[in-house]
Formats: C-alpha cells, structure tokens, sequence
C-alpha cells in the first residue's frame, strides 16, 4: 500500500489487513532471493482495469498477473504467487507464455477441483502436514503439459490449496509452524510439520514481500 498523506490519490481505498490500510493499493513482483522488487502495477477502477493488455482475454486478476510478469516470459522461470492471483485460468496462462508457476487457490477455484482435494482430505487422517494430490493437463499451445492440484491440511484446519505447473509431491522438509498450545491458548507453541515439495517452495518464499 501507498500511504495516503492526506492529499488527492486516485483509486484510494480502505484494507483493514494492511499495516497502513488507507492508500493507493499496488500488485507487485518481486525476486525471491533477493526480495528486490522488478515491477508495480496499481489496482485501478473498474473502467481503466478493462484498458489493460490481457484484460479481454482474462479478466481482471490473471491480466494484472501476466502484465506483472511480461518481462519473463518464455523465461522458464517459477512466479509464487498468493490467494488474490490464484487460479488454474492463471496457471495455465503463464505456463503458455514460459512461465512455471505455484499458485494458492481461495475463491477463484472454477476449473480447479477444490471440492475434491477437500473430500480427499476429509478421509486421510487427521493430522496437519497430510496432503492430497490431483493430476491434469493444462491447455497449452505447444504440447498438453501436466499440472497439479495440492491440497495441504495446515495447522489451523484451513487446507492450503495450490495449482503448479512444476516441482513434485515428493516429501520435501519439515516445517515450523506456530500452532495453540494444547494446554495454555494464550500462548503459541513452534511444530514442525512435514510438507511436499510443492507446499514448501510456496511457504518458505510466499510470504517475503507481502
């Protein structure tokens, strides 16, 4: 968010999640290791939203998404992206343009088997760090590539679901997650979960600019 100082800016509006939530929102892609920001795009009105390269093809989100990440197209490069870029739409969008990617999955779940993995889920035991595991194919130009949707039960009982274009469900490594402690609910007790591979590319980067 841009702070608003108190003056005229176009497009401000209220977040309540944010730190400063009154402001002018952006959508920003970043460099993983190095958290070095390469491009902005404002979140504007809905009439200069639809002004937009890709917006005509897309829609509003998976448009903001390829503008965000033009500049690495045909790059084979990953883009991890959180729950307001997530969608299967947008995975198989960039993967089209040479583009991998790690997406978490929220609201924007047409095309993507949510209810399924949650079923799935729901007959697995019940422990955080189980995962459950669906293949397809995405719809792309060259050749039919395979994709992956991933549903990982987390601590607090929320699935984290993800659609990817790349890594495994091969085991990857433990995690630490701050849960409740059993006995004293004022205070949080540091566990470590095992996770994929896929849900550990995503957690151990996703949250590093945001």
């Amino acid at each position: 968010m841009l702070k608003w100082m108190g003056r005229y800016m176009p497009s401000r509006m209220f977040l309540r999640q944010k730190p400063d939530p009154l402001g002018r929102e952006l959508k920003t892609v970043c460099d993983g290791p190095t958290v070095v920001c390469f491009r902005m795009e404002p979140v504007e009105n809905a009439g200069l939203m639809k002004e937009k390269e890709f917006y005509a093809e897309y829609g509003t989100t998976t448009a903001t998404t390829l503008g965000l990440m033009k500049l690495f197209f045909g790059s084979g490069r990953v883009c991890l992206g959180e729950s307001w870029f997530g969608s299967a739409k947008t995975c198989c969008a960039l993967l089209e343009r040479g583009v991998y990617s790690v997406l978490n999955v929220n609201t924007a779940h047409r095309g993507y088997p949510k209810a399924a993995l949650q079923r799935f889920l729901a007959g697995e035991p019940e422990q955080p760090g189980v995962a459950v595991c669906l293949l397809g194919e995405a719809s792309v130009r060259k050749s039919p590539t395979q994709t992956k949707a991933t549903a990982h039960r987390e601590p607090a009982g929320v699935p984290l679901c993800l659609v990817s274009s790349c890594f495994t469900t091969q085991p990857g490594v433990t995690m630490k997650y701050m849960v409740k402690h059993p006995s004293d609910t004022t205070h949080l007790l540091a566990k470590q979960i095992p996770v994929d591979e896929t849900t550990q590319m995503y957690r151990s980067k996703c949250s590093i600019v945001d």
